[in-house]
């Protein structure tokens, strides 16, 4: 097997191998039924990733990576039709009415660019589509950024594909050999194909890595949320590489195979990319959670304390999936407020503070998250009265802004 097969199939394996890492942490999360589109996309891309491998492990074994591109006059026209050349690039007679058909290595190239651009721009609206989830869980005001990308998706996808099948026309010149079919019908080294391809890919990846920038200077995230989205910011970096490496390969070396191989590279780092933007959170909140449980518990049962008496200091550990519940009980011998009363005994009361920890964090229970004020009143008697008023006043208020009582 060649060095090129190898290192394809290497990072097929790895790229299969984080897709089912995700599907592992999804599927327990949210269930089977509930998987958002992101998912079905990222599915969808590892499909085509699959294909693109099998075209160009078949075109290096089979085409021995030739196609049609990087041919002088003289040479095509020396081509004999019962040469060795002339079969890796045209095929024989016998070879023309099989599945590989005509010009074989040019027609596997033509797949490639069919299946890269379904793969690449899939796992660009599953990266949209995540935006999108997480906007409308927590972050409303990012929706239109999300539903902008997903139109900027669409367009560049349609036009890459537009100038793919209408930029040689007829589409049966883009495996001709001879005569030369001209430069734009050459799908290896096609000009108009490999710019108007890094150009939309690039612009998209930029805008892409451009969403959650404002997220990092006006939101108050944790720093392990910060440090994990300055990581995929730095992923979507090395893919963006990649797609220019690719152009300047071609156009500067003419090296199809290591053009070929830039382009797995690639794909690869944008599936690991796509698929860490849900491995990444979920490991890092799985060693919060196991260094919690080897040092202090954020969780401790009390007894029944008065509102006086200064509480524990609070676990800060920056899970968000943690919340601290004070929960105000009515009792006897105090005021409302908690100092005691001079007045009659009947009138004394007291409030009891207990402390409830949330751990569980699912997403197929819709719980809204937030901040209430709570009103209790009591009768003459001192009989404890249920709570009669509670108001909603804000989300992502941290534990340090209360005031220690």
């Amino acid at each position: 097997m060649s060095a090129f097969n190898t290192e394809a199939l290497s990072l097929l394996v790895v790229g299969l191998v984080m897709t089912a890492l995700r599907a592992s942490v999804r599927v327990p999360s949210v269930g089977s039924d509930r998987l958002s589109p992101d998912d079905y996309l990222v599915a969808l891309a590892s499909i085509c990733y699959v294909i693109e491998t099998t075209l160009a492990y078949y075109a290096e074994d089979n085409a021995n990576g030739l196609t049609n591109g990087f041919m002088t006059d003289s040479q095509r026209a020396e081509l004999h039709p019962n040469g060795t050349e002339y079969e890796l690039r045209l095929g024989n007679s016998a070879r023309r009415n099989s599945d590989l058909g005509r010009e074989l290595g040019s027609k596997l190239q033509l797949g490639s660019w069919v299946s890269s651009s379904v793969l690449l721009w899939a796992l660009k609206a599953a990266v949209c589509s995540l935006y999108l989830r997480l906007a409308n869980s927590h972050h409303r005001g990012y929706r239109l950024p999300a539903y902008a990308g997903f139109g900027v998706i669409a367009a560049s996808w349609l036009a890459v594909t537009l100038s793919l099948f209408l930029s040689c026309r007829p589409l049966r010149r883009m495996w001709q050999v001879y005569p030369d079919p001209g430069a734009q019908c050459q799908p290896a080294s096609s000009p108009v194909l490999i710019w108007m391809y890094m150009g939309f890919n690039v612009a998209t990846y930029v805008y892409l890595m451009a969403m959650p920038i404002p997220m990092l200077f006006k939101e108050a995230l944790p720093a392990w949320q910060k440090i994990t989205t300055v990581v995929l910011l730095g992923c979507g970096l090395v893919v963006t590489a990649a797609a220019i490496i690719r152009p300047v390969v071609v156009s500067t070396s003419a090296d199809i195979r290591l053009a070929r191989l830039w382009a797995i590279r690639e794909a690869f780092a944008a599936l690991c990319t796509a698929n860490m933007a849900i491995l990444l959170p979920s490991l890092t909140k799985w060693a919060v959670s196991w260094t919690s449980q080897r040092g202090e518990q954020p969780c401790h049962h009390r007894s029944p304390q008065s509102t006086l008496e200064s509480p524990n200091s609070t676990n800060m550990n920056g899970n968000d999936s943690e919340e601290t519940i004070y929960i105000y009980e009515p009792s006897e011998k105090a005021d409302p407020d908690g100092r005691p009363s001079s007045g009659d005994e009947s009138e004394r009361r007291i409030q009891r503070r207990v402390d409830v920890c949330v751990m569980a964090e699912d997403e197929r229970v819709p719980v809204r998250s937030g901040n209430y004020t709570g009103v209790w009143s009591g009768d003459k008697g001192g009989r404890p009265v249920p709570q009669t008023r509670s108001r909603y006043f804000g989300d992502y208020i941290h534990q340090r802004t209360y005031v220690r009582m």
